[in-house]
């Protein structure tokens, strides 16, 4: 005779497992494969989704370009001179509001946008690493061929960036960072160059 009590009794029940290290690392996988799936998919939608700059800030002036074949217009703003003083909470709510409205179109992307409390671009463009390189070859130049790597890629990043490393020296925020001279912080000259091999 079976006794309907002998799984309570004993702790055990036919649906539950005793959650060893291999069921963590099955889950665990599970978890990174969904994140990737899901990433897959959300990414394309982020990426491509242009905002419409005109809607979204009215009073401020804009780069226009006009196809001459069916004379539609298209915004495309400077990010640097156009875009650098845009209020981010306006754009941040569209896209908050646009991603819930469009069935969760961006998934978690808006969310970790906004509690980032820094975001870094990297511009991979073939014409932008052909300029890095261009500025990495005037930098360096014949004489200065000891220079060591950290430094040169010190260099080429300010001078990449002259455009923005000027607009945040004049905001009040940023007069700190940005009036540390590079002399203070690389003093003797084994820090800035090669030992002689």
């Amino acid at each position: 005779m079976i006794d309907d009590n002998s799984d309570e009794e004993d702790g055990s029940s036919i649906g539950l497992s005793d959650n060893g290290p291999n069921d963590e690392e099955e889950q665990l996988n599970i978890d990174r494969n969904e994140a990737i799936l899901e990433f897959n998919r959300v990414i394309k939608n982020w990426s491509w989704r242009t905002p419409d700059w005109k809607k979204l800030f009215p009073n401020d002036t804009f780069t226009i370009f006009k196809d001459p074949d069916t004379e539609d217009e298209t915004c495309d703003p400077d990010p640097f001179t156009e875009l650098i003083d845009i209020d981010m909470c306006v754009l941040m709510h569209h896209i908050e509001r646009y991603n819930s409205d469009n069935n969760n179109t961006f998934g978690y992307l808006p969310m970790m946008t906004r509690l980032s409390p820094c975001q870094l671009g990297a511009l991979t463009s073939q014409s932008f690493v052909e300029q890095m390189n261009s500025c990495g070859k005037m930098i360096v130049g014949e004489r200065r061929t000891r220079m060591k790597h950290e430094i040169i890629d010190i260099l080429v990043i300010l001078r990449m960036n002259r455009t923005f490393m000027t607009y945040s020296r004049s905001k009040e925020s940023m007069k700190k960072t940005s009036d540390i001279d590079l002399r203070q912080v690389v003093q003797r000259d084994g820090e800035i160059f090669e030992d002689n091999i």
